[in-house]
């Protein structure tokens, strides 16, 4: 017989309080009482795993409903991207523009009914036509003028006004048309021009630093007879300068009446030299 066989085990004699699996007398587990881990571990044979707690039902729900939502995501490519939620990347709709029908011109005083032939170009004629390329700028209405701040005193001073408002159309245009005449005149150095024109620009030319020496015509190849013909035009030219400086003087447009009155003054002066020559190339 072996000598290793298990000796019983000694029963616990009953404790005098009642209490005999180790506990202590209030309830709780005393320290020297295994633990549900221990228990579980020392009940276990050796080499045995242990068996996993069957899952309940409420967690094999809750397992199905999130397999569930990974699936639907997966199949909408669209439900995960961040940019979708993302309100400033959506681009934002084009403003709606009201269509507003174009406007025609307004019609102004100055240019209703005029048939006359415009202003002159800036690189037309000579000085007479700058004249009254400056007297006709002259007469177009100014830009609104606002009135200057109220002084300390509390006056507000008035607005200069300058011009006595928007000119006429005719008088638009008999400065146009003179201005066109005069182009005529000054732009008369080719070979097409008439020979008055021509006899003309010569004494406006020599009459602008003073009166020339008789015998000019010859020099410059003047017979008597276009001599007579410039003579004609400059009174022409100079009755009509006349005429509009004394519109402008009754409209009380003096800015534009100097202008036209220095045009004035040299044809008249023109005439004079024309007139002259005349008369000692017939005494000879």
């Amino acid at each position: 017989m072996s000598t290793d066989a298990a000796t019983p085990e000694t029963p616990v004699p009953p404790d005098p309080d009642g209490v005999t699996d180790g506990s202590a007398v209030d309830g709780s587990p005393s320290d020297d009482a295994p633990s549900d881990e221990t228990a579980t571990s020392t009940t276990t044979p050796a080499g045995t795993p242990a068996t996993p707690a069957a899952p309940s039902v409420e967690d094999e729900e809750s397992a199905g409903d999130a397999a569930e939502d990974e699936t639907d995501a997966a199949d909408d490519p669209a439900a995960g991207d961040p940019a979708d939620d993302d309100p400033a990347a959506e681009e934002p709709e084009p403003p709606v523009v009201a269509h507003v029908p174009a406007q025609a011109a307004p019609v102004h005083e100055t240019t209703r009914g005029t048939a006359g032939p415009g202003p002159v170009p800036d690189d037309a004629g000579g000085r007479l036509t700058a004249r009254l390329r400056e007297a006709r700028a002259r007469l177009q209405p100014e830009q609104t003028v606002i009135p200057a701040p109220r002084t300390p005193e509390g006056v507000v001073p008035p607005a200069p006004f300058r011009r006595a408002g928007p000119p006429p159309a005719d008088l638009l245009r008999a400065v146009d048309e003179l201005a066109a005449q005069l182009v005529e005149v000054e732009d008369a150095g080719g070979q097409d021009a008439s020979p008055e024109r021509r006899a003309l620009l010569r004494a406006l030319d020599r009459s602008a630093a003073g009166v020339p020496d008789g015998g000019w015509s010859g020099e410059d190849r003047v017979d008597a007879e276009a001599l007579a013909g410039a003579s004609d035009l400059a009174v022409t030219l100079h009755d009509a300068a006349a005429s509009l400086v004394e519109r402008l003087d009754a409209e009380e447009r003096t800015g534009s009446a100097v202008e036209v009155d220095a045009v004035a003054t040299a044809l008249q002066v023109a005439r004079m030299v024309l007139d002259l020559e005349g008369f000692a190339r017939h005494g000879r």
